[in-house]
């Protein structure tokens, strides 16, 4: 072999060792992971927390005092039921502080000691849960409005198809 063949082929073989060796580099070289995308978190509004629906729930509401014409004193107290499902109806006890009596007046008048039958009938509305409101009405013989302020304490004894949230209802 003469010195120029193997200059030759030196050269052949450095020249196929630099084209080669960026294609061995070239498999070295591990690619980045793709950017991941970012799970959208959703958003939660302090005014509307997700709370589980745990069904309907009773709240006594405020009791506004009166005096009446004929000498007597008297309260007017609203209760309501949220979430009440379609044609479905709560039964609500309560009981009152102050001796009641009935007077002889066209009014539904409340004892002192009673149930509230709440029933959502949705009156032509679409069929679904809604809010019922009702009112106890109760006279008091003797009393002043501001005795009846004072005392009145209307309490739940309970409920039936719902739970109680508040269950006593304030004067006003």
């Amino acid at each position: 072999m003469n010195r120029n063949t193997a200059l030759a082929g030196l050269a052949a073989t450095v020249a196929a060792v630099a084209i080669t060796a960026p294609a061995a580099q070239a498999q070295e070289i591990i690619a980045p992971d793709p950017t991941p995308t970012p799970t959208p978190v959703p958003f939660i509004s302090p005014a509307n927390p997700a709370v589980p629906n745990a069904g309907p729930a009773v709240r006594f509401g405020q009791c506004k005092v009166a005096r009446s014409a004929h000498g007597y004193t008297y309260a007017v107290c609203s209760i309501s039921a949220d979430d009440v499902p379609y044609l479905q109806t709560v039964g609500v006890g309560y009981a009152s502080s102050l001796k009641t009596f009935t007077p002889r007046t066209k009014a539904k008048w409340a004892t002192q000691r009673g149930t509230l039958s709440l029933t959502n009938d949705m009156d032509g509305e679409a069929p679904g849960p809604g809010t019922i409101t009702g009112t106890v009405k109760l006279a008091f013989k003797g009393l002043s409005a501001a005795q009846v302020r004072s005392s009145l304490v209307l309490a739940s004894t309970g409920a039936t198809g719902a739970a109680v949230l508040q269950p006593i209802a304030t004067t006003v």
